[in-house]
Formats: structure tokens, C-alpha cells, sequence
């Protein structure tokens, strides 16, 4: 192998372990110490037959491995665990989550209050955002006799909901005992937290906007 390529060899190691991407694609801490070790030994090979400026130049490669490799094996320790290694959950829960998400929705949109007695907690806290027609942003706090109220008279003539209303939840995270999710409706984007409880999963928290750029988009949800 000439100079050049093996240089090139050796800041594609040094370039590798900097972003974590070992050879074979592995980050393992004794792979990057393999690599390290055959670096500081072909060093030692070549500066029989080698030049003054090739030695240097390998000598600083290797200094600054030795250097900067600790904190790329430290940072790379500290990174979040993959989504794979948290935790997995219950199929069921996260079934009951998106029920209440859409059961929400649907207490409004049809009307139901029953369907807010069932899937959100009485003792739910909620604020909302929106502007009026001036551009001004209001905060809308509602207690959970309120959303009840919402959900008896928004609809009730079947009138105010458009044909077009987006009816979404997303569930961001269910655990065993707690849970977050929003969902897409009409009035805007809601922000919710959920909690399990023994006869259910209840929203117990709700923060929500309207859809961005609609200025005097209230909604009946507010």
C-alpha cells in the first residue's frame, strides 16, 4: 500500500469513529480499540521505511484518536436508548387510548355527552388558544361541566360541522399508567394526557390551539 491510500485509510478510521460508524457498520467500544491499536502499531512498522513528514502525520492521526475517541465513546453511551429497548405497550391500552381520543372528538361532533362522561376524567384541566378576528391571541380555560355543555349544544342542529371536519388522533406514548396523544378536529389541534385508571383510560389534561393561520377560528371545542 502507497502513502497516499494508506493515509487516506487512516482518516477514513478517524472519520468513522467520529460519526460512530465503525467498519461492518458496528459501534462497539473493542472494535474501536482494535482499530486504535493496529493504528499505533502500523506506526511503529512503517517508520523504519518511511519519511520524516509521513511519520509525523501518522503521529498526529494517532494523537488525535487518542484524543477525541474517549468522548465519542462516551457520547455515543449517553445517546437515548432505541425506540426498540423502551417500553413496549400493551396492545389493548393503546386500543383504549385511541378510543378515547376519537370518543372525544365524536362527544362533540355527534353531539354525545355521554361519550365525555365516559373517556375524559371530571376532574379534567383544560386551556385553549385562539385569536380573534384582529389577530390577538385569547386563552379559553374549560372545566369538565363546561366540555359537557360543549358537547350538548356545539352540533346540536347538525349544522356546524363541516363536511370536510379532519377527524385524527396520533398517539404519541402509552405506558401502564400514563399516556399522551393529540387529536385533529375541527376547532384546532388538542394535547392530551391520559391516565389508567380502574375503569379506564380518561383524558385528564388537554392544551390546544387552533389551526394555525386561522384567525377567529374559535370552534364550539373552546
Amino acid at each position: 500500500m502507497n502513502r497516499q491510500s494508506s493515509a487516506s485509510t487512516s482518516h477514513d478510521r478517524l472519520a468513522g469513529m467520529l460519526t460512530g460508524q465503525l467498519p461492518g457498520g458496528r459501534r462497539a467500544r473493542e472494535t474501536s480499540t482494535r482499530i486504535l491499536h493496529r493504528q499505533c502499531g502500523s506506526i511503529g512498522n512503517r517508520r523504519a521505511g518511511t519519511g520524516r513528514r509521513h511519520q509525523k502525520g501518522s503521529l498526529v492521526l494517532t494523537l488525535l484518536t487518542l484524543t477525541i475517541l474517549p468522548a465519542v465513546l462516551e457520547a455515543q453511551s449517553a445517546r437515548p436508548r432505541a425506540q426498540t429497548e423502551r417500553y413496549a405497550p400493551n396492545a389493548a391500552d393503546v386500543a383504549a387510548v385511541e378510543r378515547a381520543g376519537y370518543g372525544y372528538i365524536d362527544a362533540i361532533y355527534k353531539a354525545d355527552p355521554s361519550l365525555v362522561e365516559r373517556y375524559v376524567h371530571s376532574l379534567l384541566v383544560k386551556i385553549g388558544y385562539y385569536t380573534n378576528q384582529s389577530g390577538a391571541w385569547n386563552e379559553a380555560p374549560m372545566t369538565y361541566a363546561q366540555l359537557l355543555d360543549v358537547a350538548r349544544t356545539w352540533n346540536r342542529d347538525g349544522t356546524t360541522l363541516r363536511a370536510d371536519a379532519p377527524r385524527e388522533v396520533v398517539i404519541y406514548e402509552v405506558l401502564d399508567r400514563t399516556a399522551s396523544a393529540k387529536v385533529i378536529a375541527q376547532w384546532g389541534i388538542d394535547y392530551m394526557q391520559l391516565v389508567k385508571y380502574d375503569d379506564g383510560w380518561r383524558i385528564r389534561h388537554i392544551v390546544w390551539q387552533q389551526h394555525p393561520g386561522r384567525a377567529g377560528a374559535r370552534g364550539g371545542a373552546s
